[in-house]
Order: C-alpha cells, then sequence, then structure tokens
C-alpha cells in the first residue's frame, strides 16, 4: 500500500525484526534523503521521479509506504512499514540502481604495481592468508587469467585504498592512472569474507565502455550452486550495445567487470564469440540479495542519495 503526499517524500515502512523470544515485531522508520538539485531541470518534476522509482523499490518489501513534504528542496522524508531488517531497507534506498561495465585488467597485466602494493600490505601485516595471491613465482602469475588482483578482508579496505591513491605506485601502472579505476566486489552477508580487488580500464573521458538506461526487466531464479542467480535483459538499445561488447571481449580477449553502486557484482569472460540474446547472468546471490538486486534494476536508476535521518521505533 502506497500513499503520495505533495512531490516531497515520506515513506512509512514496518519491519519485522526478531526479538529475544524469536518472534517478529513490526518498527516504524523515519527516513530522510537528500539530493543534489539539477540545474535548468524542474525541481518538482524531479523530486516526484526520485518518488516514482523508491515506491517501485520498495514495493517487495514495504506493508506501507506514505511520502510527504521534505524540509527542503532537494529533500526527500520518509516513513516506512515492513518486515524486513533496516539495514536491508538503507541499501535500497542508496543504491543507485546503475550497472556499468568495464573492460578489467587481467593480474597478468599488473605484476609490478600488485606485488609493490603486496609488500605494502604485508608490512601492514594485513595479507599472506593463502598461496593463490603469491606473487613469488613470476613464471605462474605471467599466465595467470584472474581479474581478481587480490583479496583481503573487508575490514582492512580502507588501509588498501589508502595505498591506492599512492603516487610511488601507479608509476608502476601499464597505462597512465587516470585511466584506470579500482572497485571492491560486492559486500558479502558475512562480514569475515573477503571482498575481491579489481582494476578496470576507463574510456574517454572517464567512462565505462556501456553504460546508461539500457535495462528492460531483471528477474532470479535457484542455481546450481546453491546459490540464487539474477538473470538480466537488456532494451533493444542494450542488446545491441551488449552484442558489440562481447564480440570485442572476445577478440581481444578481456573480461567485462560488472559495476553497480561502485561495486564489482561479476567479471565475465566471453568464450564464444558475440551474445545477442540481450541477456546475461550473475550467480552469486543469496535470496535476500537476489530479491533486491531486482527490486533495484527494475525501479530504474536513482541519483547519489545521502541518509540525513533515520530513526526507529518498535511497534507492540
Amino acid at each position: 500500500m502506497i500513499f503520495y503526499k505533495a512531490f516531497g517524500i515520506s515513506i512509512l515502512l514496518l519491519f519485522v525484526v526478531s526479538s529475544a523470544s524469536g518472534q517478529q515485531t513490526y518498527k516504524k522508520l523515519n527516513v530522510t534523503l537528500q539530493f543534489d538539485a539539477k540545474h535548468n531541470v524542474d525541481n518538482k518534476a524531479y523530486t516526484e521521479k526520485i518518488i516514482q522509482t523508491l515506491s517501485r523499490r520498495l514495493q517487495g518489501v514495504s506493508k506501507k509506504t506514505q511520502f510527504y513534504n521534505g524540509t527542503k528542496n532537494n529533500e526527500v522524508s520518509i516513513e516506512l512499514i515492513t518486515k524486513s531488517d533496516p539495514e536491508r531497507i538503507k541499501s535500497l534506498l542508496l543504491h543507485n540502481g546503475e550497472l556499468k561495465f568495464y573492460e578489467a585488467f587481467y593480474r597478468r597485466d599488473l605484476i609490478k604495481f600488485v606485488g609493490e602494493l603486496r609488500k605494502l600490505l604485508k608490512k601492514e601485516k594485513l595479507i599472506g592468508k593463502s598461496p593463490l595471491f603469491d606473487l613469488d613465482d613470476k613464471m605462474t602469475i605471467k599466465n595467470d587469467e584472474r581479474a581478481v588482483i587480490l583479496y583481503i578482508s573487508e575490514k582492512d579496505t580502507s588501509t588498501v585504498n589508502k595505498y591506492l591513491s599512492n603516487q610511488n605506485l601507479h608509476s608502476l601502472l601499464p597505462i597512465n592512472k587516470e585511466d584506470v579505476s579500482f572497485f571492491w566486489s560486492k559486500k558479502e552477508e558475512d562480514p569475515e569474507d573477503e571482498l575481491f580487488l579489481y582494476a578496470v580500464k576507463l574510456e574517454k573521458g572517464g567512462k565505462p565502455i556501456l553504460e546508461g538506461d539500457i535495462i528492460e526487466k531483471a528477474y532470479y531464479e535457484p542455481n546450481i550452486f546453491g546459490r540464487f542467480s539474477v538473470i538480466v535483459k537488456f532494451n533493444d538499445e542494450g542488446t545491441e550495445k551488449w552484442k558489440e561488447l562481447t564480440e570485442k571481449a572476445f577478440v581481444k580477449h578481456f573480461k567485462i567487470a560488472i559495476v553497480g553502486n561502485d561495486m564489482v557484482y561479476a567479471d565475465p569472460g566471453i568464450v564464444s564469440g558475440a551474445i545477442s540474446t540481450g541477456v546475461f547472468e550473475i550467480t552469486t546471490f543469496s535470496l535476500y540479495e537476489a530479491q533486491d538486486f531486482t527490486y533495484i534494476l527494475n525501479s530504474g536508476s536513482l541519483p547519489d542519495l545521502r541518509l540525513t535521518n533515520f530513526e526507529e521505533e518498535e511497534l507492540k
């Protein structure tokens, strides 16, 4: 159930959380989001578009949603009623809903860069858990066709990010730093799990190879790995561009980093030529992750939203 009030946004959701007795109770959330106004764009229409996108995104998890005027023109105030965990709702609200596609570097392309990075991290005692990414054997890495250049615990990624801005390291990259960007893999449900680090090539102007309003629909289903897959279908424009990209990836032999909200969701290699069906699959989701990713993709994209207020109230 969804109600609209003027053109600001307030959403009323009730959340079910587990109590000490194991019973579920509803929670009400009061949320405020802010966004940057666009020049030469009608703010009322722009805000209404955000409302519509958020309402579509929340339909699968919200029992009741209400939108109210924000106190500022670039503000969305929300009350929500849902059975979902509040952190899940935050993720749904803050994901920009865009997919971007990049050419990923192979690890073998970055031997000097990753080798020096690992030396710095070893001094911090942050790596060395697995021989999988040991760079001592240069003959092995020379033929390495992984796009992941290293992995590390989520809690240590901020330290890695600090080193990634090191000018001395940049000189070891095979191309100019302005043409390279780094992304971590999507966060896992278990915070103890490692995140993968990717390096991707940027096109002219710092752009990905493929982006834009190119998704027609997405759905999820169980897969043979005991997880859930999200199947994404492009629209006509996206189908043609995906065909061109996969043909290029096949001919030039590179992997494609599929990035959403600055996280890598998959890094497929193209082994049999151009893909003309306009469909691709990501296989690494839990049930809730798959549900939420389809809600996000099917609802459309959002501008970058900032969470400025998030209040919880348990309902009897």
